[in-house]
């Protein structure tokens, strides 16, 4: 059986992203820390399902890698692959701005449905998506 605390750790930083959005204007590098926990919550809901499918998931960043290992990927997540790879890998060392603003927000729009349209069972309603 998967291992929940990868779904409850994909929504934590799910959470910590909505967060940050709500102070975007006041920073511009806040962009790209969100971007940032929008892969790491994509990676490891998609570790999640390939625990779930009854598979181990390779230790890898890379969300092309995790995609070929899951039966059921979300489209936007095949269509935005490229650009979550660069928030997982650009946003914590470039100098540049990396995420765009209006990109993030339509992500974590799709990002929301994904954790619902998975959630397991055994979730506490307690855990549930904040209404930010």
């Amino acid at each position: 059986m998967a291992e929940i605390s990868l779904y409850n750790r994909a929504v934590s930083d799910f959470k910590a992203g909505k967060i940050l959005i709500q102070n975007m204007d006041a920073d511009e590098n806040i962009v790209d820390i969100a971007g940032y926990h929008l892969q790491q919550s994509v990676e490891k809901l998609l570790k999640f399902q390939i625990e779930m499918q009854g598979d181990e998931y390779p230790f890898t960043h890379d969300i092309a890698v995790l995609m070929d290992l899951v039966d059921d990927v979300p489209e936007w997540v095949e269509e935005y692959c490229e650009t979550l790879i660069k928030y997982g890998v650009k946003t914590r060392y470039s100098s540049l701005r990396v995420a765009s603003k209006t990109i993030v927000l339509k992500l974590f729009g799709f990002l929301e449905k994904y954790i619902e349209s998975i959630k397991p069972a055994e979730t506490n309603d307690a855990d549930s998506m904040p209404k930010i």
